[in-house]
């Protein structure tokens, strides 16, 4: 990170540029409002009305270039966001799923891995709400007692997060009722709804 401080004569500078284009501003526009006031007034009126149809032109184009390339952005992030969002699902699928054929150790080595390098990942590319379910997920899986393993609590948990994500990336959640989405891969949800 750059922690180098703008210098004083750099701050100064720019304020003066401000302040003489201000200026400079406050006399032509004085100076174009005064000929237009001694003009004809059919002259007034087309120059009144070319300028404000000139002026709005111009401040249109300026907000939908704003817009345009905030949605750039917006959806250079997301590029960014899908890969490291898909491998967080897939391998948690995948950890449910094959669960009951791994032995346990290799299955918490392989969790304690994972965990380290995915969270890396999400701290650079996840919003924030899926960063505050992420961790709420972390610290919950990690403090879970056997009566809430069998409740199945850490399931819902991790559908919040699988939504939270789907609204990161811009999906709608309407319509989708608890164990909706946790269907999809556990075929047993239907023992953990209450």
């Amino acid at each position: 990170m750059n922690n180098k401080k703008t210098p004083l004569w750099a701050i100064v500078f720019v304020f003066i540029v401000i302040i003489a284009a201000g200026i400079v501003l406050y006399f032509a526009g004085k100076s174009i409002w005064h000929l237009i006031l001694n003009a004809q007034s059919e002259i007034n009126v087309a120059i009144i009305a070319g300028g404000f149809t000139i002026l709005l032109s111009v401040i249109t184009l300026i907000i939908g270039k704003y817009y345009e390339k905030k949605r750039d952005i917006e959806q250079s992030i997301r590029v960014q966001k899908l890969p490291v969002y898909e491998e967080l699902i897939t391998y948690f699928i995948n950890y449910l799923i094959d669960s009951k054929h791994i032995d346990e150790r290799e299955k918490n080595d392989s969790l304690v891995k994972f965990l380290k390098k995915q969270t890396s990942k999400l701290i650079l590319w996840a919003g924030p709400e899926v960063l505050l379910h992420w961790g709420y997920f972390k610290s919950s899986a990690s403090n879970l007692t056997e009566e809430e393993i069998e409740s199945g609590v850490i399931l819902f948990q991790f559908e919040e997060l699988l939504k939270v994500i789907r609204k990161d990336m811009g999906q709608s959640n309407a319509g989708l009722k608890k164990g909706d989405v946790l269907r999809l891969f556990v075929t047993d949800i239907d023992k953990f709804i209450k």
